[in-house]
């Protein structure tokens, strides 16, 4: 179940677009396994 409540009143909004620079930092960490649409994993 996902409580969309903060959502709506807006405390969790978006104040700005995201940009390449805002994941720089990130590239190492350890994450999982990416897949499309279809469920076929991606290489990273």
């Amino acid at each position: 179940m996902v409580d969309l409540d903060r959502w709506f009143s807006e405390d969790y909004r978006i104040s700005e677009p995201l940009c390449p620079d805002h994941f720089s930092g990130y590239e190492h960490e350890p994450g999982g396994v990416a897949e499309n649409a279809e469920g076929e994993t991606l290489d990273r």
